[in-house]
Protein backbone atom coordinates (compact mmCIF):
# COMPACT_ATOMS: atom_id res chain seq x y z
CA UNK A 1 0.00 0.00 0.00
CA UNK A 2 1.14 3.77 -0.94
CA UNK A 3 0.53 6.37 1.65
CA UNK A 4 0.77 10.05 0.26
CA UNK A 5 2.08 12.53 2.84
CA UNK A 6 3.05 16.29 3.32
CA UNK A 7 3.59 18.53 5.70
CA UNK A 8 0.16 19.53 7.76
CA UNK A 9 0.43 23.07 6.48
CA UNK A 10 1.36 21.68 3.02
CA UNK A 11 -1.85 19.80 3.26
CA UNK A 12 -3.96 22.50 4.17
CA UNK A 13 -2.64 25.25 1.76
CA UNK A 14 -2.89 22.70 -1.13
CA UNK A 15 -6.09 21.35 0.33
CA UNK A 16 -6.39 18.79 -2.35
CA UNK A 17 -9.29 16.09 -2.77
CA UNK A 18 -7.68 12.63 -2.48
CA UNK A 19 -8.88 10.11 -4.49
CA UNK A 20 -11.73 7.53 -3.28
CA UNK A 21 -10.02 5.22 -0.85
CA UNK A 22 -6.49 7.07 -0.94
CA UNK A 23 -4.98 8.09 2.11
CA UNK A 24 -3.21 10.72 3.43
CA UNK A 25 -0.48 11.27 5.96
CA UNK A 26 0.56 14.09 7.62
CA UNK A 27 4.20 13.65 8.42
CA UNK A 28 4.87 15.33 11.41
CA UNK A 29 1.53 14.75 13.38
CA UNK A 30 0.85 11.20 11.79
CA UNK A 31 -3.04 11.39 11.46
CA UNK A 32 -4.27 10.13 8.40
CA UNK A 33 -7.33 10.94 6.35
CA UNK A 34 -9.16 8.88 3.35
CA UNK A 35 -10.42 10.63 0.64
CA UNK A 36 -14.13 9.78 -1.05
CA UNK A 37 -13.18 11.00 -4.14
CA UNK A 38 -14.74 14.47 -3.83
CA UNK A 39 -14.52 16.29 -0.68
CA UNK A 40 -11.06 18.35 -0.18
CA UNK A 41 -8.61 17.84 2.45
CA UNK A 42 -9.71 20.60 4.92
CA UNK A 43 -13.01 19.52 4.90
CA UNK A 44 -12.37 15.93 5.96
CA UNK A 45 -11.90 14.15 9.43
CA UNK A 46 -8.93 12.11 10.48
CA UNK A 47 -9.48 8.95 10.68
CA UNK A 48 -7.05 8.52 14.22
CA UNK A 49 -7.40 11.71 15.49
CA UNK A 50 -8.83 9.24 18.80
CA UNK A 51 -6.97 6.26 17.93
CA UNK A 52 -3.15 6.93 17.36
CA UNK A 53 -1.35 4.82 14.41
CA UNK A 54 1.73 4.82 14.96
CA UNK A 55 4.36 4.71 11.43
CA UNK A 56 7.92 3.71 11.00
CA UNK A 57 9.81 4.92 8.11
CA UNK A 58 12.39 2.06 7.21
CA UNK A 59 15.44 2.59 5.31
CA UNK A 60 13.81 1.40 2.26
CA UNK A 61 11.61 3.67 2.08
CA UNK A 62 8.84 1.55 2.89
CA UNK A 63 6.65 2.23 6.23
CA UNK A 64 5.24 -0.51 8.74
CA UNK A 65 2.33 0.67 11.00
CA UNK A 66 0.14 -0.55 13.88
CA UNK A 67 -2.90 1.32 15.87
CA UNK A 68 -3.36 1.47 19.32
CA UNK A 69 -7.42 0.72 20.12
Amino acid sequence: MKVRHALPTAWTEENPILAAGEYGLEDTTFLLKIGDGKTAWNSLHYLNKLNPIYFDYLEDGTVTFSASF
